[in-house]
């Protein structure tokens, strides 16, 4: 990308004073736009380690909502042997 940014700097002027000034500019837009790129990465990373961890603990919240119904039912059937 960077090549072919110096690329257009040099086919679309004549050489001179001014294509030092646009190809530093250009070279600060792409320098700003690799590194949004980098944040976009790391940003989807995260989001993705996040919905994974989130699928973990839904099926931890699963696991402990059965053992908890299980132990309420166990419960419920003990009174009901000590009631009748």
């Amino acid at each position: 990308m960077r090549a072919y940014l110096i690329e257009i700097v040099h086919n679309g002027k004549e050489t001179g004073a001014s294509d030092a000034g646009t190809l530093t500019d250009l070279e600060v837009v792409y320098n700003c736009i690799e590194e949004r790129e980098n944040d976009f990465k790391v940003a989807a990373q995260i989001g993705q380690m996040l919905v994974e961890r989130n699928s973990q603990l839904m099926d931890e919240l699963e696991g402990t909502k059965r053992d908890w119904e299980a132990e309420v039912i166990s419960i419920f059937n003990c009174v009901l042997v000590v009631v009748v």
